[in-house]
């Protein structure tokens, strides 16, 4: 019969204002890395809203480094005041 190619999945919405460091510090540092670096980088922002996440935990999702590939993890948010 085979096994499944998806062994988990996990989605993630809010409601209201969540500061960017909360988002940063319940985000795992090996879990969608380079997503995880330019949200850390590049987004200054008063507020972070409508945040949503999705991932799909596959048999192939974690690559030779250990870490989720970023093209298995989905993330999009709303900010406010970004400068």
């Amino acid at each position: 019969m085979g096994e499944p190619p998806i062994l988990g999945s996990l989605s993630l919405e809010t409601s209201g204002n969540i500061t960017k460091e909360t988002v940063m510090a319940f985000w795992p540092v090996g879990l969608g890395t380079g997503g995880r670096n330019f949200a850390r980088d590049h987004v200054e922002a008063g507020a972070l809203k409508d945040i949503k996440g999705h991932i799909d935990l596959k048999r192939d999702s974690f690559g030779e480094d250990g870490y989720l590939r970023d093209s298995d993890l989905e993330l999009t948010f709303m900010a406010e005041d970004a400068g």
